[in-house]
């Protein structure tokens, strides 16, 4: 329960922000920062519950069965990933018709928990990410049609040029940098 109201709270703050900035920015500005906020919470909804409802309201398909493949593979192990973040700042928000993208930087925590006993497994730890969002206008609405860690995806083009094989996307976390405090 607690949890939920922190996770509740974290985004009413954070709507609250996007409204005092609103006369500096447009709707349609405005709604696609909204998607990618309400995305994040969805994916720490999803690793909590390993429900899928929430991501699938605000992500397409095939993003939401990317990110739901990446949390089933700890299952196995019984952990979930208990996450928020902490911060999250829009460098760019380009809209071109029913398409969009947005870059953000975000510092995020993380732990391992028990999936039954919610006991936790590894400590908190920090991190930071660079992320684009791609998002397509369905019916009005702007949607996740793919997350990408901008940092990973540099290594992994590093690694291509290189010879050597890239990683498996997936959404979410274990770089080894933590974020700087």
């Amino acid at each position: 329960m607690r949890k939920n109201i922190s996770v509740l709270a974290v985004t009413v703050l954070i709507a609250l922000f996007f409204l005092g900035c609103a006369k500096e920015q447009s709707p349609e500005e405005y709604a696609v920062k909204l998607a990618v906020t309400k995305y994040n919470n969805a994916i720490i909804d999803l690793y909590r519950t390993v429900s899928p409802e929430k991501l699938n309201e605000i992500a397409l398909a095939e993003e939401s069965r990317k990110v739901q493949s990446y949390m089933s593979i700890f299952l196995p192990g019984k952990r979930l990933m208990d996450a928020e973040y902490n911060k999250i700042d829009f460098d760019e928000v380009t809209i071109d018709g029913e398409s969009a993208f947005a870059l953000t930087s975000e510092d995020w925590r993380f732990r391992w928990v028990h999936f039954k006993t919610g006991k936790e497994i590894e400590p908190w730890k920090d991190i930071h990410y660079n992320m684009r969002y791609d998002l397509t206008l369905v019916e009005g609405k702007w949607m996740i049609e793919k997350a990408t860690d901008m940092d990973k995806e540099e290594a992994d083009l590093k690694k291509e040029s290189s010879g050597e094989e890239a990683a498996e996307d997936v959404a979410m976390p274990e770089k080894t940098e933590e974020a700087s405090t």
